[in-house]
C-alpha cells in the first residue's frame, strides 16, 4: 500500500484553506491532518504531529513565511515544505528555495501540479527515511465463532504492544453492532468509528484525537458505533481510506472483526498484512475454521496465523494430532485454558496481561505477539521462551 502523506497547511485565508482541503478530499494517501491561519501556530502543530509535508502560503507576509520555512528546515531535514503564492516571480521562487522549501506552487492550485509535487515528496521521503512496509502492520482478528476469545486475545495483544515505547498500537472494534472491546478495556467514550467515518472528507487531527480513546496501558482504541443504525451507514470504501490514513500515525492497527464476514470484514481482510484466526477445538468451531480459511483465500489473504484458545478445557475436543488433517494446516499458537485469570481480569476491568502477567495463557499471547512483531524487546522474548513450554509441548 502506498504511503499516506500527512499534511499540515498554514494559510491566513480560511477560504483558501478550505479550497485546498476540498481539492484533495477523497484522494487516497493524502491527508490534511491539521491546518492553521498563523505562522507561529504551525510550529506547535509541526512539533506535535511531525507531518510529512507542510504547505506554507506566502500570501499574508513573505518575510514571516520565509522565517517559518527556515525554522521548519532547522527542525527537520526530512520534512517536505511546499510554498504557495499567487506570484510567479523568479525572485520569490529563489528566496523560497534558498529558505529551504522543496516545492513552489502558484495559486490557484492545479490538481495535477499538486499531485506531481506530492509524488516527488513521497519518493524523496522513501529515499531519505526508507519506505519499508514492515514499519507498520494491519492485523485482522477473525473468530471462527462467537465466544472463542477473539476479542480477549486482540485486546491483550494490543496492550502488550503498547508496553514497548517504540510502538503505537491502535485497536479498532469492527464488530459494528455487537462489539464489546470497550468492556474488555473498561473505557468510556463519547465518539465512535461512526463519527470518524461520517467526517472522512474533513477528518483532521482534532476530530481523530477526540474519537480515539487512550487506555491506561497506552493502547489507543476506536470503539464500534453506538447503534445498529449508525453501523449500517459505514461503507467499505470509507474504512479502507481510514485505515490508509491511520497507517501513517500508528505502528500496529489491530482490527477486531465480526463473525459475519460481511462486506466490511472482507474489505479489512483484503487490506490486512496479517490475519489471526482464533478458534477452539470443539466440533463446530473446527468446522468453521475451514470455512474461515476459505474466505481468507477468496480475499487473496495468504499471511495467516491460526490460534486455538482454551486448550485443556472440559469441553469435548478434537485431539491435536487430527487438527492438521481436518483444517489443512498446523496451529501456530495454543493458548491454555485459564478461565480464572481471564474472569478475574474481566471483573477487575484490567487486561489479563496486566492483571496476571505470570499466567501461562498470557505467555502464549506473548508468543503470538512476537510472531506478529519480532522486534519486541529482548526481555519479553526471553520471558516468553521460558514460559512458552506448554504451547510447544501441546504442538508436539
Amino acid at each position: 500500500m502506498q504511503r499516506t502523506l500527512r499534511i499540515v497547511l498554514v494559510d491566513a485565508d480560511p477560504e483558501r484553506r478550505q479550497q485546498f482541503k476540498s481539492l484533495v478530499a477523497g484522494l487516497d494517501n493524502i491527508w490534511v491532518e491539521a491546518d492553521c491561519g498563523r505562522y507561529h501556530e504551525c510550529l506547535d502543530l509541526f512539533t506535535e504531529l511531525r507531518p510529512d509535508v507542510v504547505v506554507v502560503s506566502l500570501e499574508e507576509d513573505l518575510d514571516l513565511a520565509l522565517d517559518l520555512i527556515r525554522e521548519l528546515r532547522s527542525l527537520s531535514a526530512d520534512v517536505q515544505i511546499f510554498a504557495t503564492s499567487s506570484s510567479d516571480s523568479s525572485q520569490y521562487i529563489l528566496q523560497t528555495m534558498r529558505a529551504g522549501a522543496n516545492e513552489y506552487l502558484t495559486l490557484p492550485l492545479n490538481l495535477d501540479d499538486l499531485l506531481q509535487a506530492m509524488e516527488r515528496a513521497r519518493q524523496m521521503i522513501a529515499r531519505e527515511q526508507g519506505d519499508n512496509p514492515d514499519q507498520n502492520k494491519v492485523v485482522a482478528f477473525v473468530g471462527a465463532s462467537g465466544g472463542v476469545g477473539c476479542t480477549t486475545i486482540a485486546t491483550n495483544l494490543g496492550v502488550l504492544l503498547a508496553q514497548d515505547r517504540r510502538f503505537r498500537p491502535l485497536l479498532i472494534d469492527f464488530d459494528l453492532v455487537l462489539g464489546d472491546a470497550d468492556v474488555h478495556l473498561d473505557v468510556v467514550h463519547d465518539y465512535t468509528l461512526y463519527d470518524v467515518v461520517e467526517n472522512m472528507l474533513s477528518l483532521d487531527f482534532t476530530l481523530l484525537k477526540r474519537a480515539i480513546v487512550t487506555h491506561e496501558s497506552g493502547l489507543q482504541f476506536l470503539p464500534n458505533p453506538s447503534t445498529a443504525a449508525e453501523a449500517a451507514v459505514i461503507r467499505p470504501d470509507d474504512v479502507r481510506r481510514l485505515i490508509g490514513l491511520l497507517r501513517s500515525t500508528h505502528t500496529h492497527i489491530i482490527l477486531d472483526l465480526s463473525k459475519r464476514l460481511d462486506s466490511i470484514d472482507r474489505a479489512m481482510i483484503a487490506i490486512a498484512d496479517l490475519c489471526v484466526v482464533v478458534a477452539q477445538l470443539n466440533v463446530s468451531c473446527v468446522r468453521n475454521v475451514t470455512r474461515v480459511l476459505k474466505a481468507l483465500e477468496q480475499e487473496e489473504q495468504e499471511n495467516i496465523l491460526l490460534v486455538f484458545n482454551r486448550i485443556g478445557s472440559r469441553e469435548v475436543m478434537y485431539p491435536m494430532d487430527k487438527i492438521q488433517e481436518l483444517v489443512g494446516r498446523k496451529a501456530d499458537i495454543l493458548v491454555p485454558n485459564d478461565w480464572a485469570t481471564f474472569a478475574s481480569a474481566h471483573e477487575a476491568g484490567v487486561p489479563a496481561v496486566l492483571h496476571r502477567p505470570e499466567s501461562r495463557a498470557v505467555a502464549a499471547i506473548e508468543e503470538l505477539a512476537q510472531l506478529i512483531e519480532p522486534a519486541l524487546s529482548a526481555q519479553k522474548s526471553e520471558r516468553a521462551k521460558k514460559r512458552g513450554w506448554l504451547s510447544a509441548l501441546l504442538r508436539g
